[in-house]
């Protein structure tokens, strides 16, 4: 999540700033994700990695906000 939220904040132009504290009764203390199962079951892989695809979601829903509130 760390990387995630370093890439997030990169592409949006603020400072990495992140702050934790206790962990929330419930919640997850490790997630794994594993695309293994739509490779071998559907023949897919991604065709765009996470950083590009995190680009590409910023541009678009800059364009949605900027039409709203046009």
């Amino acid at each position: 999540m760390n990387q995630i939220h370093e890439m997030l904040a990169s592409i949006i132009g603020v400072s990495p700033d992140a702050r934790s504290g206790p962990q929330p009764a419930g919640e997850l203390r490790r997630i794994a994700l594993d695309n293994g199962l739509a490779s071998s079951a559907l023949g897919w892989s991604p065709t765009t990695g996470l950083e590009d695809g995190l680009r590409e979601t910023v541009a678009y829903l800059n364009t949605r906000y900027e039409r709203r509130s046009a």
